[in-house]
């Protein structure tokens, strides 16, 4: 398992490749330039993007709730099918 983050406020023009991806996506890549807008995305937001494994995420939620970043939840019941 593996979790990828992504700031949420991209600077220009990485914001706006990520917004013309999303709505690729959202076509189901039928815009015409699919792939290439994802990977004009994939590599303007490069530098704002990690990956981690499972053990580094164990390190990443313990210094998130150390700084204060996390909140105790209550579980919400699985949906009956």
């Amino acid at each position: 398992m593996g979790y990828s983050f992504e700031h949420v406020d991209l600077p220009e023009p990485a914001a706006t490749a990520r917004a013309h991806a999303e709505a690729c996506m959202d076509l189901n890549g039928s815009c015409g330039n699919w792939p290439q807008c994802y990977e004009e995305y994939s590599s303007l937001a490069a530098t704002y993007q990690f990956a981690l494994n499972i053990a580094g995420m164990q390190f990443c939620r313990e210094r998130m709730r150390w700084a204060g970043m996390t909140y105790q939840a209550t579980p919400q019941p699985f949906p009956d099918w």
